[in-house]
């Protein structure tokens, strides 16, 4: 994309609402896709909402709210939020450049509709086929 109007062009032709245009650099990870894509090429993706800026509170907390960090484990985060661990993308539903706070990890909800990352769809199942009981 070259800009937001051409995502606005694409959703009246797909009818999938809400989508902006990422514009990055290199292989920049775009929000809500999998894989690289090409180097330096712009891409539409469909905008979450956020919960708000991330929020550093230092290193070995527990209790850890949305979008706060810096947090190792699922554990350290409140309920059932989960611990992002970042790599080089955002953080999930937190409003936040990929270059703030780079090697912090931060709490995120995975149950809303997040930017950055699409929880992953299971794997389709075949059942086994059908055979009937033997006729007695």
């Amino acid at each position: 994309c070259g800009g937001d109007q051409h995502c606005l062009n694409f959703i009246s032709f797909v009818s999938q609402g809400d989508l902006v245009c990422f514009q990055r650099n290199g292989f920049t990870g775009v929000p809500g896709c999998a894989g690289e894509g090409s180097s330096g090429y712009d891409y539409c993706y469909k905008h979450y909402p956020t919960y708000g800026p991330l929020v550093l509170i230092g290193d070995g907390y527990t209790g850890l709210k949305v979008c706060e960090g810096d947090c190792d484990s699922d554990s350290d985060c409140e309920g059932d939020l989960l611990c992002y661990q970042r790599g080089d993308g955002p953080v999930p539903g937190c409003e936040g450049g990929v270059g703030e706070f780079p090697t912090e990890d931060f709490c995120y909800d995975p149950t809303q509709g997040m930017p950055g990352v699409v929880a992953p769809t299971p794997a389709p199942v075949t059942p086994a086929p059908f055979v009937p009981p033997p006729a007695t």
